[in-house]
């Protein structure tokens, strides 16, 4: 038994009862900047001194990059190594290790979002429906809906209310077909075949509740429903679950996080002991007593106030800006003059938070006119590039040759002369004989209305393909990406054009080899293989290789901030409609959601916190006048600094902003009835057309088509704010 540790001198009281908690269900309420990292740490290692084995103690998180940290600072106190990862990552593990018990051959790969949409785009082109009528987005994102809610294809189908509904449910049976015959999953396929593992085999469940006598779980408020069941299935045995998060962080509700499973746990722990952790080691006194009065408002939460002993620092400024250039200037003017006056160490030290992506441009380009070096999170992430892509795709073919979506990715890359209509006439043959595309490929001698030459230019790409199975037998990943390189030309074909966006291509190749070696480095198996490196990538989000080394600005959206902290914090386009985003306006639980993102950016500060709004934005190419966000209202005076843009001239002819009618009535049509085929208008997404109406008077659901929306959008009667249309 490895020595006793005494955290006393390490932690407060509160803290040191949450990390020596004896056995039993354990709720760590962990408000901002109170030490979670380190109680979670502390945790696992007292129990490790107190003889619970390191193998035992299974620690979940949300990115790799948290896992590995929580897992060196373990490694640091007690010299063991600990199963911390995130959930995906230990249901692969599981899923690869019981594979003789799932529908699926040991070598899956699993898809990420954008080989997710290309397979729902193929259904939904078998299946006849256009792309012009419905979105591909709005049928992928209601696939993971359903399957973070555990329903399947089957069970979807017999609850449809809508034509909507019913053509979600015939493009997921159909990409559900796809997808297994492809030998593939999604992300949210990692949780739920899981679950249905455990739930049929109850052998295997029982192996891993034996393996695993201890669970934690971090930021719990984020767990969707999937995770939840997967969290108490392993869990029901020992129940010696520990789980810590903060229901006022609870900020991905659009991913299917559910707030009431950390809210509900109680409930299903009943012997649980809930901890609160309230002092704050981060922000200043001011910080801390602005976000404490915004998330006051929300109704649904757990009652907490965040206290500090720090100083009370600078109040928090809050800019009126002109316009988004004027609002551009005055931060980065605000970063110079810090930076001028040694207020901060580097630029790492500033963040740059928005609500949503497309306000990073303004600030991109003043910061490229002030000459301030910054780095954008959330761009297009590394291996979504399509050079990436491309090489990645290589590899999962001669992984898994069942694999529909890429295969046809390569097919014709670099340029073959096999084009869509060649390919369209081989996936028919495909369907017709219930076969793999690849194998439709091999066959192409076969199929019926393909002239000699493309039948001779598919042979040659099948020989190349067969010829990099054979090499991948035997070689490492970075070998394998120079012979693919080196085979199929695809630098030269691709990226020879020796333009600056082609040399950055290169570039990104090159990382993807390095990549590679650091994987083989790392691998903790005897030999590291394409299918390990293939499993390690299709886990990577973009802040697990976020580079904060390098000097320079951050910009991110506020949902990327998690986890995150800086001494110096800017968070702008506070204005109605931008942040709280419009399509949270209709339902009181969105707006509260949007209040808990505000809070959480808001507690990222350390030192000096400024929030800005500007009078007049173009919006959709449209000029208008802003109002300013509900939570900047909501900030107490008595720790806030109002500016006003210098610019006054620019500002003091426009007319005031329009009052938002927050729960007014309804202006119903003429008629006294909404009824599909109306023309109706609204006053921040224009003018449009009711598709359906379920219910009626003030509880009605509209679901309307928008012209200046991509898709349908669904509204309550009650708080639409519709006119009828002319």
């Amino acid at each position: 038994m490895k020595a006793v540790i005494d955290f006393r001198a390490q932690l407060n009281p509160v803290q040191l009862e949450a990390v020596t908690h004896g056995t039993g269900p354990l709720l760590i309420v962990a408000g901002a900047g109170s030490g979670k990292t380190r109680i979670l740490t502390c945790r696992v290692a007292h129990l490790i001194s107190q003889g619970v084995q390191p193998s035992a103690i299974l620690g979940v998180t949300f990115t790799n990059k948290a896992a590995d940290e929580m897992a060196r600072r373990v490694e640091k106190l007690v010299s063991a190594s600990v199963p911390l990862s995130t959930f995906h990552s230990f249901c692969l593990r599981v899923l690869r290790a019981e594979s003789d018990h799932i529908p699926y051959q040991r070598n899956f790969v699993v898809y990420d979002k954008t080989d997710q949409l290309t397979l729902v785009k193929d259904c939904m082109r078998r299946l006849n429906i256009s792309e012009k009528h419905a979105k591909p987005r709005a049928f992928s994102n209601a696939i993971s809906r359903a399957k973070d809610r555990l329903i399947t294809a089957p069970q979807f189908a017999k609850s449809v209310k809508s034509y909507m509904d019913e053509s979600v449910a015939n493009v997921y049976s159909e990409y559900e077909t796809a997808i297994l015959k492809a030998n593939a999953m999604d992300f949210d396929d990692l949780i739920m075949r899981c679950v249905e593992l455990f739930q049929k085999q109850h052998d295997i469940l029982a192996k891993y509740q034996q393996r695993f006598s201890y669970m934690l779980v971090d930021e719990f408020q984020d767990t969707n429903h999937a995770q939840y069941v997967l969290t108490k299935l392993l869990a029901q045995k020992h129940r010696n679950i520990c789980v810590v998060g903060d229901p006022d962080q609870s900020i991905y509700r659009f991913r299917g996080a559910e707030i009431r499973n950390i809210l509900d746990f109680e409930r299903d722990f009943k012997d649980a002991r809930v901890i609160l952790l309230e002092q704050n080691y981060r922000s200043t006194a001011t910080i801390l007593e602005a976000a404490n009065h915004v998330v006051s408002h929300n109704v649904e939460r757990k009652e907490k106030k965040l206290w500090t002993k720090n100083d009370a620092g600078a109040p928090v400024s809050i800019f009126r800006a002109a316009d988004e250039n004027d609002e551009a200037r005055f931060v980065a003017r605000c970063i110079r003059e810090l930076s001028d006056e040694q207020a901060i160490a580097s630029l790492n030290d500033v963040v740059i938070f928005y609500r949503i992506h497309a306000l990073s441009r303004v600030f991109e380009e003043e910061f490229r006119r002030a000459r301030l070096p910054h780095a954008i999170i959330g761009d297009v992430g590394f291996y979504s590039r399509r050079e990436i892509k491309d090489i990645v795709a290589y590899l999962r073919v001669v992984v898994n040759p069942a694999d529909d979506v890429n295969v046809r990715r390569i097919v014709n890359v670099p340029h073959r002369g096999l084009g869509e209509s060649s390919q369209e006439v081989l996936a028919r043959y495909a369907r017709a004989c219930s076969i793999s595309f690849y194998d439709a490929l091999d066959q192409a001698a076969k199929v019926p209305r393909l002239a000699a030459g493309m039948k001779r230019k598919i042979g040659q790409f099948m020989t190349l393909l067969k010829k990099l199975q054979k090499a991948a037998q035997s070689m490492l990943p970075t070998e394998f990406i120079r012979l693919v390189l080196d085979e199929t030309h695809y630098i030269e074909e691709m990226c020879g054009s020796g333009d600056t966006q082609d040399r950055a291509r290169v570039e990104n190749i090159k990382e993807l080899i390095s990549a590679a070696a650091e994987y083989e480095n790392t691998c903790p198996d005897e030999r590291a293989s394409i299918d390990g490196f293939l499993h390690e990538i299709a886990l990577s989000s973009e802040l697990d290789s976020w580079n904060d080394s390098a000097e320079s600005v951050t910009l991110m959206t506020v949902h990327n901030a998690k986890g995150l902290e800086f001494p110096v914090v800017f968070m702008v386009g506070l204005e109605e409609d931008l942040f709280p985003h419009f399509n949270s306006l209709e339902d009181p639980t969105d707006v509260e959601e949007e209040r808990r993102l505000c809070y959480v950016g808001m507690t990222r500060a350390q030192k000096r916190l400024t929030m800005t709004s500007a009078y007049h934005r173009t919006v959709f190419g449209q000029r208008k006048v802003r109002e300013p966000s509900r939570f900047l209202t909501e900030l107490p005076s008595t720790h806030s600094e109002v500016r006003i843009s210098d610019h006054r001239d620019s500002i003091t002819d426009a007319p005031p902003p329009e009052q938002p009618r927050r729960g007014s009535a309804t202006h119903v049509p003429d008629n006294g009835e909404y009824q599909a085929g109306l023309r109706v208008k609204h006053p921040h997404f224009g003018p449009g057309v009711i598709e359906s109406v379920q219910g009626s008077g003030d509880e009605a659901r509209l679901t309307i088509k928008f012209e200046s929306l991509p898709g349908p959008k669904v509204l309550v009667a009650k708080y639409a704010k519709l006119r009828a249309a002319r």
